[in-house]
């Protein structure tokens, strides 16, 4: 009987501990929502969302604020020197950082969901690559390509009438893929990054040393020092579709991406809404995404960018596989 009643106790205890924590995290979200960071970038007239846009944001805040697709994990608020974390809100002001952000990679704390994501967006078959021919392959571009092109290099043995085209950003990374992949005819190599319109970008030498580099926190346009950064150029969609269309011998206009792969390491929340503007994505068929949520932006920030991402895809595509801040397929409407 006692037992019992101890284990009643624990139980309750555990379960009035966890509300506690959500009831904590979601306070913090609230604030950076509303105080730290206000309307998060929201249009200052609701009358420029229309309401099934507004239906659709709401919606998938909730889902991913509310933990239903990857955790969102604590964080140390302070540097290893002991200085105060800040992060960046929707509006790229810097406001103290609320000792959280969403699980990304590693940090998932549940790598069957992880797995899964990989596996259902990424792994499944495309049958829309399948259509290629020789005389007029299917064209893949993968973004943030990095030294290998490791998603190209599963897609060329799955659907080899394809024509792929490698982005990367960080010209030393552009060199190795270049010397990597020069005896595939199938593979075109480009030295820069995909955006609206041409810019150019700066990035610390010191973010080149691991896996990958968070192109969020690239600067753009600044006159930094040039011994400690490295430049890369982002160049338009217009000029992509162009050189696209002079090594098939098509149009600009008769190039249609069938895959468009991104894994640039922050960069996919502003390029998918750009081209979605410039009425490029509207021409892709499938859309595969890997989120990234390290970096700057607070958490209340990254959840909003997502969202927009999602309501805006979802205007032309349909979701086949989705996990925030893992992996997403995204096929367009027939």
């Amino acid at each position: 009987m006692v037992l019992h009643i101890q284990e009643q106790t624990l139980s309750k205890t555990y379960v009035f501990t966890k509300i506690l924590v959500l009831m904590i995290i979601l306070t913090a979200l609230i604030v950076e929502f509303l105080v730290l960071n206000p309307l998060m970038s929201i249009p200052s007239s609701c009358d420029s969302i229309d309401t099934s846009t507004d239906a659709k944001m709401l919606s998938c805040l909730k889902q991913i604020l509310l933990n239903r697709e990857l955790p969102i994990i604590s964080q140390l608020s302070v540097n290893s020197d002991g200085t105060p974390r800040t992060a960046l809100n929707g509006k790229s002001q810097e406001v103290p950082f609320l000792g959280a952000q969403f699980a990304h990679h590693g940090d998932t704390g549940d790598y069957k969901r992880w797995n899964k994501s990989i596996q259902m967006a990424r792994a499944s078959p495309m049958p829309q690559l399948e259509h290629g021919t020789e005389k007029l392959p299917c064209i893949v571009l993968e973004i943030g390509a990095h030294r290998e092109a490791k998603s190209s290099q599963e897609h060329i043995k799955k659907y080899p009438n394809c024509e792929y085209h490698a982005y990367e950003v960080i010209p030393q990374f552009a060199e190795e893929l270049k010397e990597l992949w020069k005896d595939e005819p199938r593979m075109h190599v480009h030295p820069y990054g995909l955006a609206e319109n041409d810019i150019e970008i700066k990035v610390h030498i010191n973010a080149l040393n691991g896996l990958s580099t968070f192109v969020g926190d690239m600067v753009a346009g600044k006159n930094l020092d040039g011994k400690t950064t490295v430049t890369g150029q982002i160049r338009s969609f217009d000029f992509a579709l162009s050189e696209i269309g002079q090594l098939h011998n098509r149009e600009a206009d008769a190039v249609i991406p069938t895959l468009l792969d991104i894994n640039c390491e922050g960069c996919e929340y502003d390029l998918l809404l750009e081209a979605k503007k410039h009425g490029f994505i509207e021409r892709v068929s499938v859309v595969l995404i890997g989120w990234h949520a390290y970096g700057k932006d607070g958490v209340g920030a990254r959840a909003w960018q997502l969202c927009q991402v999602r309501a805006m895809l979802s205007e032309t595509h349909e979701m086949a596989y989705g996990l925030g801040f893992g992996w997403e397929r995204w096929v367009l409407r027939a």
